[in-house]
This record gives C-alpha cells, sequence and structure tokens, in this order.
C-alpha cells in the first residue's frame, strides 16, 4: 500500500476489498464507479478514473458529476464553471445582504414579479414600482429612521408614505420566514445524501438533490473543485468550509465600524442589520459544517488481501484519507475546537441569549378591561381574546430596541415559543450530523441510522404540530409540509437500507415496490413538495399585500377628494 501525507495515493492490483464483519469470505463491492461486472472483487476492475475500496474515489484529474452521478475527466471549462458558480454564490449573497438593509425594494421587487406573472406587459411593473419612484427622498428617510432605531431614539409618527414601507417591509418578512422554512427542509434532505451515501436512490431523484446543496451553500458537487485543486480532499474542504464563515464575521465587523464613523446616518451604519446578517449566514452553514466535524469522525475498516488489518481504515467521507495517518491525527485538535464553536457553541450561545431575555420576548402585557372580560368568555371570544393578547405581546417586543440585535432568532414566532429556534437548531444538527455516530466502523450505512432519523423526524412533526409556533397560519403549514418532506425521505431512506441488507429479494423487495418508476416519481414529488408550496404562498401573499395596498390607495384618494371638495364649499 503506498502511501504520503496521510492520503491513499494508489490502490493494490488485486487486492480484495471486504467489509471487516463475521464473515471473512469476499463480499461484493458498492459503489458507483464500478465497471460492468459488479460481482467482482477487488478496485482493480472500477470504472475508468475511479480507485479506492469502493471505486468512489476519483483520481487525479478526475472529478464527480452530479448529474452523471460518476468520475468525469476534467476539461478545460472547469475555471470558467468554478468562476460562474463562485460569483454567482457571492451575488446571492450580496442580493440577501441588501434585502436586510433595504426590504421596502424586496417587496417593491416582488410586487413587479406578481404584475408580470398576472399581466404578462411592462406596464403594470412600472405602475408597481411608480410608488417607490414618486418620492426619491424615500430611502433617505427610511436610512436616517434605521439610524435612530440603533440608537434607541424614539421614532416620529409615520407619513401614509411611511407607513407604505413599514408594510412593504411587513411583506419581506414573511417572504424570508418562508424561505428559512424552505432552507431548513433542504440542508436536512441534502445532508441525507453525504450522509448515508452507500443508499440507492432512484437515478432521478439523485440528480434532482443535487441541487440541495445550494441550501446549505455547498457547491462541491457543480464547482469542479477537484479539476483545479487536485489536492483539495476531505480534510482541506472542511477546513475551509469552517473556517471562512468565521472570516466574513470578522470583516463584517471590521466593515460596521468603519461605516459608522465614515457614514454614521446611512442604513448600513445600522448594528442591528449587521448582525441579522451575521445570524443569517450562521444559519445557513450551520448545518453543513457541523456534519463536516461530525463525518470526520466515521472512519471505515477494510481487510485486503496480503495487507495489514491494522493499517487500512480510512474515512467514510473520503477513502483516500487515512484515519491512522499523522495528517489525519494532527487535524484532529482543529476538528475539535470546529465542536466546539459550531454543533455546541451555535446552539448553546442561541439558548443562551434567548433564555436571558426570555420576559422581554414574551411580555405577557395586562390587558385592557374590555380584553379581560373576553378571557372570561368561552368559544370564539376566547380564541379572539388569546389573538388580541399576542398581538399586544409581539407589539411590546417589536417596540423594544434591546432585542432587536437577535430578533433573526424569534420574529417569526409567537412570544410564548421563544424557545423554538433552538429547537429547530437541534433538530437540523441530529438529523445531519448526530445520528452519523450511530453508525459502526465496518458499515459505511446502517438500518439504526435512518431508522432513528425517521424516529427524530417523527418527534420534530409531534412538537411543531403541538406548538404551531410561528405567527403567520401560513408558516405553521409549511413548517409542516417541510416536515412531513423529511420524514416521508427517511422512510423511504429505511426502506432502501433494509432492501440492500435482506439476503435475498424475496424477503426485501419481492414486488419491486421500492425499485421502479413511480416509487421515482414519488420521490421527486415529495422532494419539490416544500419548495412548490412555498412559492405559491409567497405569491397568494404578495397578491394579497398587493390588493390591500390599492384598496388603502382608493381610500385615501377618495378621503383627499373629499377634504379638496369640502374646502372648495367652504371658500364658495
Amino acid at each position: 500500500m503506498e502511501q504520503s501525507s496521510g492520503r491513499i495515493a494508489a490502490t493494490p492490483r488485486g487486492a480484495t476489498w471486504i467489509f471487516r464483519g463475521d464473515r471473512r469470505a469476499p463480499q461484493v463491492c458498492e459503489g458507483w464507479g464500478l465497471g460492468s461486472q459488479r460481482d467482482s472483487y477487488g478496485d482493480g476492475l472500477c470504472q475508468e478514473g475511479h480507485e479506492g475500496p469502493l471505486c468512489n474515489v476519483c483520481k487525479r484529474d478526475w472529478y464527480f458529476s452530479s448529474t452523471k452521478l460518476r468520475c468525469e475527466k476534467c476539461r478545460g471549462s472547469s475555471p470558467a464553471i468554478f468562476a460562474a458558480v463562485v460569483v454567482a454564490a457571492v451575488v446571492l449573497l450580496v442580493v440577501a445582504a441588501f434585502a436586510i438593509f433595504r426590504p421596502n425594494a424586496v417587496a417593491t421587487a416582488a410586487k413587479a414579479a406578481v404584475a408580470v406573472v398576472r399581466q404578462g406587459t411592462l406596464s403594470n411593473v412600472h405602475e408597481a414600482l411608480a410608488g417607490d419612484a414618486a418620492d426619491p427622498a424615500k430611502d433617505r428617510e427610511g436610512a436616517s429612521r434605521d439610524a435612530a432605531d440603533a440608537d434607541g431614539t424614539p421614532a416620529e409618527d409615520g407619513t401614509p408614505a411611511e407607513d407604505e414601507e413599514q408594510a412593504d417591509g411587513t411583506s419581506s418578512k414573511h417572504l424570508f420566514t418562508k424561505l428559512k422554512i424552505v432552507i431548513s427542509c433542504y440542508q436536512i434532505v441534502g445532508g441525507m445524501m453525504t450522509l448515508f451515501p452507500t443508499i440507492r436512490w432512484p437515478i432521478s431523484y439523485e440528480r434532482f438533490a443535487q441541487i440541495f446543496g445550494l441550501a446549505s451553500l455547498d457547491l462541491s458537487s457543480i464547482t469542479q473543485t477537484k479539476c483545479l485543486l487536485p489536492w483539495f480532499d476531505y480534510i482541506w474542504a472542511m477546513e475551509f468550509s469552517t473556517v471562512w464563515p468565521i472570516a466574513v464575521l470578522v470583516l463584517m465587523s471590521l466593515t460596521y465600524n468603519v461605516v459608522k464613523r465614515v457614514r454614521p446616518g446611512s442604513a448600513f451604519a445600522n448594528r442591528d442589520k449587521w448582525m441579522y446578517s451575521a445570524f443569517l449566514l450562521i444559519f445557513l452553514v450551520f448545518p453543513t459544517n457541523s456534519t463536516y466535524v461530525f463525518r470526520y469522525f466515521n472512519c471505515i475498516k477494510f481487510d485486503a488481501a496480503d495487507e495489514d488489518p491494522s493499517k487500512l481504515k480510512v474515512l467514510m467521507a473520503d477513502m483516500s484519507i487515512n484515519c491512522r495517518s499523522d495528517r489525519y491525527q494532527n487535524t484532529t485538535a482543529f476538528v475539535w475546537v470546529m465542536v466546539a464553536i459550531y454543533p455546541i457553541g451555535v446552539p448553546l450561545f442561541s439558548f443562551l441569549v434567548l433564555f436571558w431575555h426570555r420576559r422581554r420576548i414574551d411580555p405577557k402585557v395586562d390587558a385592557a378591561a374590555e380584553h379581560r372580560e373576553m378571557i372570561r368568555g368561552t368559544g370564539s371570544l376566547l380564541r379572539i381574546a388569546s389573538i388580541k393578547q399576542m398581538e399586544r405581546d409581539i407589539e411590546q417586543r417589536s417596540d423594544d430596541r434591546g432585542l432587536a440585535w437577535f430578533t433573526f432568532l424569534f420574529e417569526e414566532y409567537e412570544p410564548s415559543c421563544w424557545w423554538f429556534a433552538v429547537a429547530e437548531l437541534v433538530n437540523r444538527l441530529y438529523l445531519t450530523g448526530l445520528i452519523s455516530f450511530f453508525g459502526v466502523p465496518r458499515e459505511p450505512t446502517t438500518t439504526t441510522q435512518t431508522s432513528l432519523g425517521l424516529l427524530g423526524a417523527i418527534l420534530y412533526y409531534i412538537v411543531l404540530s403541538s406548538f404551531d409556533p410561528f405567527v403567520d397560519r401560513s408558516d405553521d403549514i409549511l413548517a409542516k409540509v417541510a416536515a412531513a418532506q423529511v420524514i416521508l425521505t427517511f422512510y423511504f431512506a429505511t426502506m432502501l437500507q433494509a432492501q440492500e441488507n435482506s439476503k435475498d429479494d424475496d424477503s426485501g423487495d419481492p414486488r419491486g415496490v421500492w425499485s421502479n418508476k413511480i416509487f421515482a416519481v414519488a420521490c421527486v414529488m415529495v422532494g419539490a413538495s416544500t419548495l412548490v408550496l412555498a412559492v405559491v404562498m409567497v405569491f397568494i401573499s404578495i397578491r394579497e399585500v398587493r390588493n390591500a395596498a390599492n384598496k388603502a390607495a382608493n381610500k385615501a384618494a377618495r378621503l383627499r377628494e373629499r377634504s379638496s371638495q369640502e374646502d372648495r364649499d367652504e371658500g364658495g
């Protein structure tokens, strides 16, 4: 076995690879890089460009294609693809940051999109944008208001234009909430593809699921990084993925302090919005980086003919890395630091902040006399009283400027569910990383892992249904659909793994239920369900906001006309 720098640089010719287990006879190799003789032993019969114990390591100058699900030869277009993907990711992050600092711009763009979809004419787009274009000073006024809020200065009563801007900001918050639900769902579902690499999903679903990595800012499947950086293995990827968010947070802190001194009245001098951006970044990278550090400890043992079994222990995530090499051992200290920062530090910090401010997040404002009278009633009156009480609590916590810097953690939840952000973090942590510890060194994927994931997904759905934590009922519905999608995906994974573990077809899947085209279509439909529902809900919400704004504008026009008529009558 040739080894260098902790990597298994070449595979032994003619070696027989088997899982370490009770049966000492050669076992069938399973991997996406096997040659046509899938029942043969050893990686000497791997397809061109593949190597490793399971033929799932790409050789030098080869990369893994997310569309063809195999190693492909690197081509001259790889640098252009890498640059295009990185630029697109940066643009998306900049747009997200702009939406945080200028939320009314997002609502305006959304209204324009609805106008195009509904009418298909540019005149409607002009109409949707006219309100914002009519007042050039609107952004400057909003920036001054943001700066005043950041300093704790009470804001003055708003004009009708400012009220419209506030409504647009509320619409943007609803959009962000639905986006967070969708991202959380696809971070979990997308993480299953790497967490359970040996599960044989339908090819159509595997290709569809490759886009899920975008939810976690994981662009490795489409950037062809290995073509540009052949040495960029799992350890390098883990180190880069865990360090760059920390570097960005430091850069954001420095930028805020510079902007605060240079342009103190700008919207970009608002500390609370910088903190919101920081929490958004942590929200996006949290499951991916937690999975990275957890999978670092997931090594698998093999027996090889004429090889010392004590030396053949490789990283399941990248079988070119020897878990007993000096490089692997030296990286362990760094990984434990990242464990303290991501899977432990993020949920713990969030819980401590929320717990410390829980009485301000859930102020339980004393009800007025008529409100207390309603509470004594029953049925619909009691429900109305409860809603009014919640609205008063939300209004008071929104006016509390001391909570603005971490509003990302609780803004979409009811005051009594101040803790739910931590529950959601723990759910993603468990389903994307912690269940990897329930595997065994001799098997890449076990039924225990998938079934425990299914159990965790069901428990989260029960908690979600019991509390209905979101302020907006449509968000509760979307979150339940997302949770149901996760449950079904883990159920499918459990059944596929059980079929793989069965000794023969009769005991596993005698009628081909889990291998036919209907099942493949069902997987794709389940995988798209949350995204499709979210898009429909967003368009419906924007349409309702637009209709309400039109009614308000018409009412204001009638009032102005009536006032003008009264002035003319008095003048006559």
